[in-house]
């Protein structure tokens, strides 16, 4: 099965392939390009195989596949949502904890936890919770959906103020994919 993860990330070469698309066919230098990115991905995750750039839509309107020098503004929004996203898929997983808790006759998430910690229903939103937690503390995990990558952060699942004041100044030095990949 293949997992699916996005990037979004500085590219040193990035005028190299701007440059190309004038002169060779999109699809070659946006392959090549997604290539580079792959390797990168790859070499921080070692454990990653069978590594692919989306390319189902190349187009300048691809929502899976934005170039910051072609679309600065939509690339910067992205950048800007990043990280509230991140929270906001973790307050849902503490949400449907609670919801659970309730639905069991608890009033609190911590009862519930006490009387429930090895049940099946407890198992299954721990797993996703402890996994979502993990990206909020910046922590890639196997179930990590999205890093980001700058040259002078390294890779991050949370956006750094730095990175964001980078992202937001020079959007065109930024690249926006998704990839699958498969775990070794």
């Amino acid at each position: 099965m293949a997992n699916i993860i996005t990037v979004l990330v500085e590219h040193d070469n990035i005028n190299y392939y701007k440059d190309n698309l004038n002169d060779i066919d999109r699809e070659i230098v946006l392959k090549a390009l997604g290539e580079d990115i792959v390797a990168m991905y790859i070499q921080y995750d070692n454990n990653a195989i069978n590594v692919q750039p989306n390319m189902s839509d190349i187009s300048s309107t691809s929502d899976s596949y934005i170039l910051g020098f072609e679309r600065p503004n939509e690339l910067v929004k992205i950048a800007e949502e990043w990280n509230s996203e991140l929270r906001d898929n973790a307050v849902r997983h503490l949400e449907e904890l609670e919801a659970l808790a309730k639905e069991s006759g608890f009033s609190t998430v911590s009862q519930y936890v006490k009387e429930n910690w090895n049940s099946d229903d407890f198992a299954s939103i721990n797993y996703w919770l402890k996994y979502t937690l993990m990206d909020l503390d910046n922590a890639y995990n196997h179930n990590t959906t999205g890093l980001v990558y700058d040259k002078s952060n390294g890779w991050e699942v949370v956006i750094s103020d730095g990175t964001l004041a980078k992202i937001k100044e020079h959007p065109e030095n930024f690249v926006y994919l998704t990839l699958s990949y498969q775990e070794n």
